[in-house]
């Protein structure tokens, strides 16, 4: 009998809901969050991974739900509130809201992407393989013209544990903490910033960060909520701030979106950070706008504890947002660097002005990355979604990208006029040292066959993909990578999923 290894992979947050969770009366704020699904992806080449799903309720602690599942060798499966054909239903009873655990007998990784009702608002966040007894979270908000966050807790530990959370403020807002909880292992709780009224009100209330402190090893994630958007990003373990970060994907008016960035000071001396873009990726007049010139650098200065933040919008001219990206366009990555040395934890939002579009990807170290990352979700038409894996070289030296992709997991009926993809063929481009490439899971009109310079690929011209990707870099290389999902849906809706690939 073969021994089971347990890879656990914690997925929390609202994971899937036909009702949400009935509050409890310290809390009066409710989540947008009403459903979600999530991609679990067997690293094993040559094994199948045999894994057992928990699911464990947020009001009693307690497991309420368990399923299994058989992931073949280098594949993925798509977990969902629903049956259809090409995806596995959760065995989760209606109104469920809480947290999973993964265990499997090989190694895996997974990605939730969790949406608001009618699927009118979402964001991704990647699972956790680990926690910490201590977590810093850079982007909190109370009150900040319309948008709030709410942090959820998850005691990943085999033992009850005891949560605290402190909030430090930045640009606007007051010091605050909330009162001590606990939680079984495997459970999770919410806390909405809303319902905190000691870190300030009237907009922009409180724009800061947080530390969460616990007895025993915990994850979090933020969701930001509001004016019909929804982002979410993973915490930070405490003590794994780097003093250089890296952005995989940074915006200025591409096609009415930018981005923020959004850097936490972790160390205990004041700091100036430099902000140094890659060139950028777009080389001919799109959208109506010329290409903007390699931005230059920019310098925020940050206390301890602090954050710092800098807008890739006009906006007014005045700081945080930069009137460099006044008329032009940019895509592509950059480089965040402390002058002395300071640890530092960066979040990055992308926000499209023309429409509700809007996720939040944390930052990489990029002593940590690796020649490979892994994708777990990746789609081609995928009934009005594609994907784009933006990847970002994080050596000293030019270096080779290339995307292998696992097979279709989709075997339902795809849409009218395209057919099921065979398991998609490799690309490879080249990428110089701190800059970024996209490949896109979708054909642009007029881009030449394969892999195109701005990474449109004609093989997904005409047939639906849902699957998993592994992203490697040529010998010696380091790369860092984020996943893009998009949706055609109406402008009305936020139709952007993103989450920070897997380093291996």
């Amino acid at each position: 009998m073969k021994a089971v290894r347990r890879f656990s992979i914690m997925l929390m947050a609202a994971l899937l809901a036909l009702a949400l969770l009935p509050l409890t009366a310290a809390a009066q704020t409710t989540s947008t969050v009403t459903t979600s699904g999530f991609q679990v992806q067997n690293l094993s080449q040559t094994q199948s991974a045999n894994i057992t799903v928990q699911y464990i309720d947020a009001t009693t602690q307690t497991q309420v739900a368990t399923q299994s599942a058989t992931i073949p060798a280098g594949g993925s499966l798509t977990f969902v509130p629903f049956s259809a054909p090409g995806y596995v239903q959760m065995s989760a009873p209606a109104g469920f809201r809480g947290s999973v655990v993964i265990l499997s007998d090989q190694p895996i990784v997974a990605v939730t992407n969790i949406l608001g009702a009618n699927a009118a608002l979402g964001d991704s966040y990647g699972g956790f393989t680990s926690g910490a007894t201590s977590l810093n979270l850079p982007l909190i908000v109370r009150d900040n013209f319309g948008i709030d966050t709410s942090i959820t807790v998850q005691n990943v530990g085999n033992t009850s544990a005891t949560v605290n959370i402190s909030y430090v403020p930045g640009i606007a807002g007051n010091p605050a903490t909330e009162p001590p909880f606990s939680l079984a292992p495997g459970a999770s709780k919410t806390i909405f910033q809303k319902d905190n009224t000691a870190l300030g009100s009237g907009a922009p209330g409180f724009v800061g960060s947080a530390t969460i402190t616990a007895t025993g090893n915990i994850v979090a994630t933020v969701l930001q909520e509001g004016n019909g958007q929804l982002t979410a990003y993973n915490a930070f373990p405490a003590g794994t701030g780097s003093p250089t970060v890296a952005l995989p994907l940074v915006l200025g008016n591409n096609f009415g979106a930018y981005t923020g960035i959004q850097v936490l000071n972790a160390g205990t001396l004041p700091t100036t950070v430099t902000i140094n873009f890659a060139p950028n990726t777009v080389t001919a007049p799109t959208g109506g706008l010329t290409p903007c010139t390699t931005p230059p650098q920019r310098q925020l200065s940050i206390n301890p504890n602090q954050t710092g933040t800098l807008i890739q919008d006009a906006g007014n001219g005045n700081p945080p947002f930069d009137p460099f990206f006044n008329g032009c366009i940019y895509i592509g990555g950059a480089t965040v660097t402390s002058d002395n040395g300071q640890p530092l934890f960066v979040t990055v939002n992308q926000v499209a002005s023309t429409s509700k579009d809007a996720s939040t990807y944390a930052g990489f170290n990029p002593t940590a990355a690796t020649d490979k990352v892994l994708a777990p979700l990746v789609v081609a038409n995928n009934f009005g979604t594609f994907s784009g894996v933006q990847v970002q070289n994080v050596g000293t030296s030019t270096t080779s990208v290339t995307i292998t992709y696992g097979p279709n997991t989709f075997q339902g009926t795809p849409p009218s006029g395209f057919s099921l993809c065979p398991t998609p063929t490799p690309r490879t481009t080249i990428v110089q040292a701190g800059a970024s490439f996209t490949f896109l899971q979708t054909y642009i009109a007029g881009q030449p066959t394969g892999l195109s310079p701005i990474g449109s690929d004609s093989q997904f011209q005409s047939c639906m993909y849902v699957g998993s990707a592994t992203i490697t870099a040529g010998s010696g290389g380091k790369i860092a990578a984020i996943v893009n999902q998009v949706s055609t849906g109406p402008a009305s809706n936020d139709k952007l999923f993103t989450y920070g690939a897997f380093a291996q």
